[in-house]
């Protein structure tokens, strides 16, 4: 599964990052919202993960906003 994992710290990032991986995810990891968006663009991921947050919140508002997209699962975690 096609998988965008976006926030968190670095190495909670990677702890998710390498969880996913171990269950089968193909998974592109970054704390960047730009390169997030440019991920989604380019990848159609079936699974969103966003850390709560501002750059989280504008994530999900830019998802929303894109017409005509295939049904995907956006989770919103906590930041901390």
């Amino acid at each position: 599964m096609q998988t965008l994992l976006f926030g968190s710290e670095g190495d909670q990032r990677a702890a998710l990052h390498a969880a996913l991986e171990a269950r089968g995810h193909d998974v592109v990891a970054t704390g960047d919202e730009d390169v997030a968006w440019d991920a989604y663009r380019r990848v159609r991921p079936s699974l969103i993960l966003v850390a709560l947050g501002a750059d989280g919140l504008a994530l999900c508002t830019r998802l929303r906003a894109v017409p005509d997209q295939s049904p995907m699962i956006v989770a919103v975690v906590p930041e901390d």
